[in-house]
């Protein structure tokens, strides 16, 4: 096994570690499973284009048995989006075929080998072993050959060695040249700001904040959990912050009123409308530059990038979305409340961007005629006809430009309110709770909430009962709350679930992955998942104030539970109460085929809202 060392803080990317990865995030054409059920791939992508993933941000690149399989006109590209993704002085280290070892393996044994005839042996290990679509080998290398395919990409110090038991494989190693900082691909055009590599910096007036030339990271530090909480910094979401609005809905259908085949939202913040549209069956994906709404997103196909960096890296196999064959670009990018933030020396950037990757558009803006000042990120605030022409300017004719407010201004449908008449329980709700006819329960006394949304509420100590009768209840939903009762009380509040649940319902409960956590403490560098636990401090105000991980973990895990869980614990109280479990992924099902509409109903009406430590489970009742 090949030996990387890395310095505490490094991070490491795996591409194509499938089901059994060395490191996370591992970065897959296809989703993967452990013996155990759990997804092994992170995010997908496809090799053969652009990756969705950030310049200049990995310290080491780890692909093995993967250069192989992507098609030898695409290598020369890969080789340049993998030194593009690193990090200035940051090394890759590939384990692929060596073609040329190969054949003369093949010479030295025409009679095949490891009980294999020669067809079946050398088809193998020539052209790979073809059990799924991308399983076959498209490429010939040697050392030589590979050596300078590092080489033309832009890699310094690349040294290829033998490998394997047969060294019919290649180990080869490379690195970035430190100078190249801020590598761009050589297809692109970039203005002459960025080639001239000018830093952005964030001003501080007596006004407040001005927003003059911020770096990515600094644009991206303003819309942290203070703006989505208040906007204590620099203004915000007041208020109870930034969550599921009603209204949502709205915007939601003035969207569907354009009837997209696909869409790339631009600012998606968690992805309310994203999911929306998924859950609709549009290929939807969303760019977001804020951490803290990556983190507590509610969608897949999220990507975290800043829209004034070129290009963006969104193309028609954005993860995990395929908008179909032969569709180049995607039918309509839609924004709102979200180009009013943009520095008007980037929407030269924005704007073409737009042109390359969407071929229409509907963008509700801030013309700043009711703007009060609090938020001090708007920096573009023009009427309407300025932005027209703007857009104009870069060719973008078929882009509706309207006021923000337009695509809020509507009525809910009633269906939204009243539901299917299912009877369904959001139990732990506090304020993330459901419309579509999703009954939410609290401990506390929510109704005055309810009531000004429209939400069906239930106060209700879980620990008493549920005041339903046996077999009434079609589904059931439960997000970090389980955790809030001793194993014990957990344990009678299932078998009472398992009580009032139809035979045919079914359950999603979600709780903190203990295991996760503490792999992510343990592992030094912290590298499992892509983060660190110094990152939940944009999700979690008592990880923001703690001194050490040490604390961070403690927060995570104990502060306020009763409870820990990882997935073996989970199902056993699951199965002890009468229910089988399944340990599923974010926004999906592991459960078995046919699998319940009533599972498939639970995914698309509720919101998870921490995937990044959260541990999911579907259940359906064991019925003997």
């Amino acid at each position: 096994m090949i030996q990387i060392l890395t310095k505490p803080g490094q991070k490491v990317i795996e591409l194509g570690g499938g089901a059994n990865p060395q490191f996370h995030p591992n970065v897959d054409v296809r989703q993967c499973f452990d013996s155990n059920g759990n997804p092994t791939v992170d995010f997908l992508a496809d090799f053969n284009e652009p990756l969705p993933i950030n310049s200049d941000e990995w310290d080491v690149v780890f692909c093995q048995y993967t250069l192989e399989h992507i098609s030898y006109r695409k290598i020369p590209q890969f080789l340049k989006e993998v030194l593009r993704i690193l990090k200035s002085g940051g090394e890759v280290v590939f384990i692929t075929a060596n073609t040329e070892a190969q054949v003369k393996w093949i010479e030295s044994n025409p009679e095949g080998w490891d009980g294999h005839g020669p067809f079946e042996s050398m088809s193998c290990v020539l052209f790979g072993d073809q059990d799924y679509e991308e399983n076959s080998h498209k490429c010939y290398f040697s050392p030589k050959i590979l050596e300078g395919l590092f080489k033309e990409a832009g890699f310094v110090g690349i040294v290829p060695n033998v490998y394997g038991p047969r060294e019919t494989d290649i180990v080869i190693r490379a690195r970035k040249l430190e100078s190249e900082i801020g590598y761009t691909r050589p297809d692109r055009s970039i203005t002459d700001l960025e080639r001239k590599g000018i830093p952005f910096t964030v001003a501080h007036t007596e006004q407040g904040i001005k927003l003059e030339k911020l770096e990515s990271k600094e644009r991206a530090s303003l819309f942290d959990r203070h703006y989505f909480h208040g906007g204590a910094k620099v203004g915000g979401y007041a208020r109870e912050g930034y969550w599921d609005y009603p209204i949502h809905e709205i915007t939601f259908r003035h969207v569907l009123d354009r009837k997209p085949e696909s869409v790339l939202e631009i600012g998606c913040a968690r992805g309310y409308i994203v999911k929306r549209l998924q859950d609709y069956g549009i290929n939807a994906c969303g760019i977001e530059i804020s951490k803290h709404c990556y983190l507590t997103r509610v969608a897949d196909g999220i990507l975290t990038h800043d829209i004034c960096k070129a290009p963006w890296p969104v193309n028609r196999y954005n993860i995990p979305y395929n908008l179909g064959p032969d569709v180049d670009r995607f039918d309509l990018a839609f924004s709102i409340a979200v180009l009013e933030h943009i520095p008007e020396e980037f929407l030269p950037i924005v704007l073409s961007e737009l042109k390359r990757v969407c071929k229409r558009g509907l963008h509700g803006i801030d013309f700043g005629e009711k703007d009060d000042g609090f938020d001090k990120t708007h920096c573009s605030l023009h009427e309407r006809s300025w932005w027209i022409k703007k857009f104009r300017e870069h060719g973008l004719i078929n882009h509706e430009i309207v006021n923000k407010e337009e695509l809020e201004n509507g009525i809910i449908p009633e269906q939204v309110y009243c539901g299917d008449r299912k009877v369904k329980l959001n139990v732990g709700s506090f304020t993330t709770m459901f419309h579509h006819g999703w009954t939410n329960l609290d401990v506390h006394d929510m109704s005055q909430w309810a009531a000004q949304y429209k939400y069906n509420f239930m106060q209700c100590d879980v620990r008493a009962g549920l005041p339903f009768q046996t077999g009434t209840v079609d589904a059931l939903f439960a997000s970090h709350m389980l955790e809030h009762l001793p194993y014990r009380e957990g344990l009678s509040f299932l078998r009472e679930c398992r009580r009032v649940i139809k035979s045919d319902g079914a359950m999603r409960f979600i709780v903190p992955d203990t295991e996760l956590l503490c792999r992510i403490y343990t592992t030094h560098p912290s590298l499992i998942e892509g983060i660190t636990l110094s990152e939940f401090d944009e999700i979690n105000d008592n990880c923001a104030n703690s001194p050490t991980d040490a604390c961070r973990l403690w927060e995570l895990i104990f502060s306020g539970h009763s409870a820990a869980y990882d997935a073996k614990t989970l199902c056993h109280y699951m199965k002890e109460a009468g229910f089988i479990p399944c340990i599923s992924p974010f926004r999906g099902t592991s459960m078995k085929e046919p699998i319940r509409p009533m599972t498939k109903q639970i995914l698309r009406e509720t919101n998870d809202m921490i995937p990044c430590l959260s541990l999911f489970c579907d259940a359906v009742p064991l019925v003997m």
